[in-house]
């Protein structure tokens, strides 16, 4: 079977928070995929490597932010950081990112919102990063799955 298609039933499976809750969507496995898993990542996350990773998680939650404009990582990882610690996010233990921006992102900005999710986190957090470029954004997103909380 299809490494994608076996992490979308994975997915079907769990309950999952969905944070700020205005962006529940109505085919939530699809947004996670969407979000976590998009197609032709320039570092993508693996989707054998993330049944792995939240094989044994009953509960996943979801944050999704985007930002535009000058500073758009900061901000996008101060954004995610506050989001982390009001609903007491910051002892989850496995974390998957992924940040999605334009052609002209740089490592730079994907290391400074990370960053800031990082350091929201405790240190024994197993964090997985993945990284996808699509020339339609006008910004920088990140999606960020994170379980054992």
């Amino acid at each position: 079977m299809d490494q994608r298609l076996q992490l979308k039933e994975f997915f079907d499976n769990k309950q999952i928070r969905v944070i700020p809750a205005q962006n529940a969507y109505s085919d939530m496995t699809g947004k996670i995929m969407d979000h976590i898993l998009p197609e032709g990542g320039l570092i993508p996350l693996n989707p054998k490597d993330l049944l792995v990773f939240f094989r044994r998680s009953e509960r996943l939650a979801l944050i999704s932010a985007e930002e535009k404009g000058e500073d758009a990582a900061r901000k996008l990882g101060e954004k995610i950081k506050q989001i982390i610690k009001n609903e007491r996010l910051t002892d989850c233990q496995r974390i998957a990112f992924n940040v999605t921006g334009n052609n002209s992102i740089t490592l730079f900005e994907i290391n400074e919102a990370a960053q800031y999710i990082y350091r929201s986190l405790g240190h024994d957090s197993n964090i997985t990063l993945g990284v996808h470029i699509d020339d339609q954004m006008k910004g920088i997103r990140a999606s960020v799955l994170m379980a054992d909380c």
